[in-house]
């Protein structure tokens, strides 16, 4: 009964990856069981004979007279000077907006799908974008935080398309 206990808490133990295995030649602690045989190669498993665990495992009645343990979760207290912080540098850090020109080298098409994979834009409003700077010289792609307005200035531009980047006042 030991020695099937054994090999199924040894399985146990490597599916779930458990590293308290020590394994150790039984010897060491009882004298009954023999010795690894000699002619093992480097790379073979041992007999799980010849395995025991360095700390003992609890048995299952102490698994289940075992009370759970619970712990508390922390606790966030938030201050409003900190918020007030975030706010007052938001409202005073200033928008970007991103412009498209028109240009003779970008096929409308290209321009469009453009905008919308980089940007995020819907089909209509990539469209509408790329026609406003077509016909009039320059459409607004929109007004962004300066992280968002420069990832997009910088892609944008990457695809060959003619943008630019300017600080906006909400006045």
């Amino acid at each position: 009964m030991s020695k099937l206990y054994t090999q199924f808490t040894l399985m146990l133990a490597m599916l779930c990856g458990l590293s308290a295995l020590l394994i150790v030649p039984s010897s060491a602690f009882s004298p009954a069981v023999r010795a690894p045989p000699q002619s093992a190669s480097f790379g073979s498993p041992l007999p799980t004979s010849h395995i025991t665990f360095a700390t003992p495992l609890p048995t299952t009645t102490q698994l289940a007279m075992a009370e759970p343990s619970v712990v508390d979760s922390p606790t966030i207290e938030k201050t409003t000077e900190e918020d007030k912080t975030t706010d007052e540098v938001r409202a005073k850090t200033p928008m970007w907006e991103i412009r498209l020109w028109n240009d003779p080298f970008n096929k409308r098409e290209f321009v469009a799908r453009c905008l919308a994979e980089v940007c995020g834009k819907s089909d209509t409003e990539s469209f509408q974008i790329m026609m406003h700077a077509h016909k009039n010289g320059m459409g607004v792609i929109g007004r962004y935080d300066f992280e968002i307005a420069e990832l997009y200035y910088k892609t944008l531009r990457e695809e060959g398309l003619t943008v630019d980047m300017v600080p906006v006042d909400d006045e």
